[in-house]
């Protein structure tokens, strides 16, 4: 119980400093994306539907947001949509703090640390405060579990693999860290180690066979020049973005030309992969491989005519996301837990280097509704009606709306 009251306080904390990154999504909440259009959408439609896909994946933790959101007022749906997307995300990097993380990252206070960093990390413009993007925090939070050792209890251990379920049912979150938690197998073998990663691994297969099934239309290739294309925007969306911050990279570092920035950048990164390689025996090597393998995946979800736009441009930035929070988590340990002068020294440098994104990147861009009040009262004034068709228009484009069709009458 003394654990319990002494975490609670720092994960308040974090979920302030999350929901004050964007005050906007308080005081002129917004429909982010598929929160709205799909998500709220289906959920007041057709209620709980945890096996319907979208965009070729299951969404269970987003549905399930929707479904406990549902009871309340339309007219708060925006901000509570924002809110929920911020208490979940915190709450999921909440499991720093657990105390069986102490050999994995450290002291109490070193846990508490970490996580207000990676609430605070660069480059999540795009994914926070919305309930969609929620599996690439989840991402961050999974790569920490598989790493740990089995809970001592019997309902911590169920309470760990019902969080496994959701999470690997929410995205593609699962695929990528089936190789952490192959790492936690081979270090400690037991039942319940073996029970962990077959449970990642189904929920990867489950999501793996859902694309397969769907109508969703993949890259239809991977040229060469791309993979190269590919390595650079991970130096420049990862390693610029975590020393320089995201909108300081957007205006200074032009996409597709040759900037020193990349000396910069590509060192940094360099010197990550050198405090992971020092823990070669920990999960570090295993997470960087797990986030790249999600910066990877941008190029699964665009054709190739289009992946030279996207790796360039400010959109899909949620695919490298993971890889921040697994670089922060690499530098973090390296500085709590590492055992050689050095690596430890080196780790405490290149999180130093990284206060300037950290800073620079705290206040999040204002997301402007399209309308406002008055548009979305009348959307719940027309839901209550259902005599016509029920509009409300949303971010991030012109062309999200969220649509309720007219109620069916019968004579």
């Amino acid at each position: 119980m003394t654990s319990y009251l002494r975490n609670l306080p720092v994960l308040v904390v974090a979920c302030v400093l999350l929901v004050a990154r964007r005050p906007s999504g308080v005081l002129t909440p917004v429909f982010w994306g598929e929160d709205g259009k799909v998500f709220f959408a289906e959920q007041y439609l057709r209620g709980f539907a945890p096996q319907d896909p979208y965009n070729g994946a299951l969404y269970l933790g987003q549905r399930l947001a929707a479904w406990l959101l549902s009871p309340f007022p339309v007219t708060l749906s925006p901000t509570l949509y924002y809110l929920a997307g911020c208490l979940l995300a915190a709450a999921a990097l909440a499991v720093v703090l657990q105390r069986r993380a102490h050999e994995l990252l450290g002291g109490w206070w070193w846990r508490a640390g970490l996580l207000l960093a990676l609430v605070l990390i660069p480059g999540v413009n795009e994914i926070q405060g919305s309930v969609v993007n929620l599996h690439w925090w989840f991402a961050i939070a999974l790569a920490v579990v598989l790493a740990l050792p089995a809970p001592a209890t019997r309902w911590g251990r169920a309470a760990e693999l019902a969080f496994i379920a959701i999470v690997g049912l929410s995205g593609f979150t699962a695929a990528f860290l089936v190789p952490v938690a192959v790492w936690a197998l081979v270090r400690q073998r037991s039942k319940y180690l073996w029970l962990r990663l077959l449970l990642v691994g189904t929920t990867a297969a489950v999501q793996v066979a859902v694309a397969v099934a769907s109508t969703r239309k993949l890259a239809d290739g991977f040229p060469l020049e791309h993979a190269g294309m590919l390595g650079a925007a991970i130096v420049r969306r990862v390693g610029g973005v975590m020393l320089m911050g995201h909108q300081s990279v957007e205006t200074s570092w032009p996409p597709h030309q040759l900037s020193w920035f990349y000396l910069l950048a590509g060192g940094f990164l360099l010197g990550v992969v050198v405090v992971a390689i020092m823990d070669r025996a920990g999960p570090s090597p295993w997470w960087l491989l797990a986030g790249l393998g999600f910066a990877a995946s941008v190029a699964l979800a665009n054709s190739s005519e289009s992946l030279r736009e996207v790796l360039g441009s400010t959109s899909d930035g949620r695919y490298f996301v993971p890889l921040v929070g697994m670089v922060a988590l690499v530098l973090w340990r390296g500085v709590a837990t590492g055992r050689q002068t050095w690596p430890r020294i080196l780790a405490g440098a290149l999180l130093c280097a990284c206060v300037v994104g950290w800073w620079t990147d705290y206040r999040l861009e204002e997301r402007k509704p399209p309308g406002g009040p008055a548009d979305l009262a009348a959307f719940a004034e027309c839901l209550r009606d259902r005599d016509r068709v029920c509009q409300l228009r949303q971010l991030p484009a012109p062309r999200w709306v969220v649509t309720i069709p007219a109620a069916k009458t019968t004579r």
